[in-house]
C-alpha cells in the first residue's frame, strides 16, 4: 500500500517522527510531503487537519498525536495497538490540531469539526475497523457535553499556539513584556479569526468572537507569559538547530 505522511518542518511531532523513521530505515517506505507547499502538497484536497497526518491510498489512517512506534507498526504491518474510546481519540486530536481547536473555540462548538476525514484519522478507523458514521453520530449527539468538557483544554492549547506564532513573527526575539502587551482580547480575537478560517471559509455567520472566551484566552497568556515563552523558545531551538533533521529533510527535498 502506498503510504503518505504529511509533515511540516517546524513541527516538533513531525521532527520526532522523521528522525525515528530515518533511524529505523523506514523513510523509503513512505512518501514524505511537506504542508509548507500548499500548491504541491495537496493538503487541501486531502483535508489535512493536522500534522503528522498519515494517509494510505487516499484514506486518512492517523494523525497527531501519533507516537513514532505506532507509525512504524502502521508502515510495517498496517495495524495499530490503539484500543481507546474513539470519542477520547477524537477529543485528543482536536487538542493537537491548532486549526481544529481554533475552529471549535471560535464557534464555541464541536459541530464544525465533525469532519469524516478528521475523525477517521483521529480514531484510526480504517486500522481498527470502526464505523466512522457511528462515531460521527455519537459525537454529534454528545457534541455540547464534549465541548464543555474540552473548552478549558482547547483554550490552553490555543494559548500555546498564539505564543508560538508571535514568537515566529518576532523572529525569535519576543520578550515577556511584548507578549503581555499583545495578550488582549482584540489581539487574540484577530488571531483566532485568522487561525480558524481560510479566507471566509470556516467563519461563523456572524464572525464576532465570544468576549468571555477571548478574555479567558488572553488572561491565560498574560498569566503564563514567562513559562509559555520559555516553552516555545526551547521548542524553537530544538527544531531549528537540529542539523541532522534538516539534512534529512533536505535529502527529501523538503527543507
Amino acid at each position: 500500500m502506498h503510504l503518505t505522511i504529511y509533515i511540516h518542518p517546524s513541527c516538533p511531532a513531525s521532527r520526532n517522527l522523521v528522525l525515528y523513521l530515518h533511524e529505523k530505515g523506514l523513510l523509503n517506505r513512505v512518501e514524505l510531503v511537506s504542508t509548507a507547499r500548499p500548491s504541491t502538497s495537496g493538503l487541501l484536497r486531502e483535508a489535512v487537519w493536522s500534522v503528522p497526518w498519515l494517509v494510505g491510498e487516499g484514506v486518512p489512517l492517523a494523525t497527531d498525536p501519533i507516537e513514532p512506534g505506532e507509525a512504524e507498526l502502521i508502515i510495517r504491518e498496517f495495524r495499530t495497538t490503539r484500543t481507546s474510546n474513539p470519542l477520547d481519540d477524537f477529543a485528543e486530536a482536536i487538542l493537537h490540531s491548532a486549526y481544529a481547536s481554533a475552529v471549535a473555540y471560535l464557534h464555541g462548538s464541536l459541530e464544525p469539526v465533525l469532519d469524516c476525514d478528521f475523525v477517521m484519522a483521529a480514531t484510526r478507523a480504517k486500522l481498527r475497523g470502526l464505523d466512522v458514521s457511528q462515531v460521527l453520530l455519537e459525537a454529534g449527539h454528545r457534541a455540547a457535553d464534549l465541548y464543555a468538557d474540552l473548552e478549558d483544554k482547547i483554550m490552553r492549547a490555543l494559548g500555546i499556539s498564539y505564543v508560538r506564532e508571535l514568537y515566529w513573527a518576532s523572529g525569535g526575539s519576543l520578550s515577556r513584556e511584548e507578549l503581555v502587551e499583545l495578550a488582549t482580547p482584540i489581539h487574540v480575537g484577530a488571531w483566532l479569526i485568522a487561525k480558524a478560517s481560510l479566507g471566509r471559509s470556516g467563519l461563523p455567520s456572524k464572525p464576532v468572537p465570544d468576549k468571555a472566551r477571548l478574555e479567558r484566552l488572553a488572561s491565560f497568556v498574560r498569566r503564563g507569559a514567562a513559562g509559555l515563552l520559555r516553552r516555545i523558545e526551547r521548542e524553537y531551538q530544538e527544531v531549528m538547530e537540529d542539523e541532522n533533521y534538516w539534512r534529512i529533510l533536505e535529502e527529501h527535498g523538503l527543507a
